[in-house]
């Protein structure tokens, strides 16, 4: 069985990190799955407390304050999992570290901080806090604009001539990471008022879930393979309204 053909299983196995962080790194269908188990993982970060030990303490915790090892620049170094603080051999000697969850690791540092995750193997990266603080929120993939359209404003012009293939197969992979997402249908569409070329609409069947979310996710996906400028529109095809009913036709669907 395939890395990711698990993720909509209702017995899904715990998503490995590191694995993902490597897939995500050349694959941005894969980046949002990696940015929402990265909240929810345990990290490592390192500590100045007794260096000869390891140690597990809650920085939360006030009888148990622990300091906290930065790089020369000030940037904090976190980990997936101890073995990556030794990568390289760049650390040799006994280190002190703690765990901590994500979400409560980021909320713990000052406003402004910047981590690096891994910061001595292979694949690393940079958090910067902008980037930390979309993600507390839940606001790290949203749609550039949510509308209210009448249907009748919507000219549904079928499949488009230059099928766009690797778009396809790039959302294909995103939709396996979404046990939301039923099923999913693409066409061209026409919508003067939102833009005077026929364009691409993605309609995602979703019975429960986080639309805006879902949407925003799918559209940071969609985005290197659009042309510069061009829009593309998603409709919830669970709602049965004409064009979702008209997208529902077997040579629109995609997923």
């Amino acid at each position: 069985m395939g890395l990711f053909n698990f993720f909509k299983s209702k017995k899904a196995e715990p998503v490995n990190l590191e694995l993902l962080f490597q897939k995500a790194a050349n694959d941005n269908a894969l980046r949002p799955l990696f940015y929402r188990t990265l909240l929810q993982s345990e990290l490592i970060f390192l500590t100045v407390e007794d260096e000869q030990n390891t140690t597990e303490q809650n920085p939360d915790n006030k009888k148990n304050t622990l300091s906290v090892r930065t790089l020369e620049n000030g940037v904090v170094p976190i980990f997936t999992s101890p073995d990556r603080i030794f990568d390289k051999n760049i650390i040799t000697e006994k280190i002190s570290y703690a765990r901590l969850n994500a979400k409560a690791l980021f909320e713990s540092f000052k406003e402004g901080t910047i981590f690096i995750l891994n910061p001595y193997s292979d694949f690393s990266k940079e958090l910067f806090p902008e980037e930390i603080s979309k993600l507390l929120k839940n606001e790290f993939y949203e749609p550039s604009k949510i509308l209210k359209v009448k249907t009748k404003e919507i000219i549904l012009q079928g499949i488009p001539e230059n099928y766009p293939i690797n778009l396809v197969e790039s959302l294909k992979r995103y939709f396996d990471t979404r046990e939301e997402i039923k099923a999913a249908y693409l066409a061209l569409i026409q919508m003067e008022s939102a833009y005077p070329q026929p364009y691409l609409l993605l309609g995602l069947e979703i019975n429960k879930g986080n639309l805006v979310s879902i949407f925003g996710e799918a559209c940071e996906i969609a985005k290197p393979y659009l042309d510069k400028g061009e829009p593309i529109d998603m409709i919830n095809t669970a709602e049965n309204d004409k064009i979702s009913n008209q997208l529902k036709k077997l040579e629109y669907k995609i997923y």
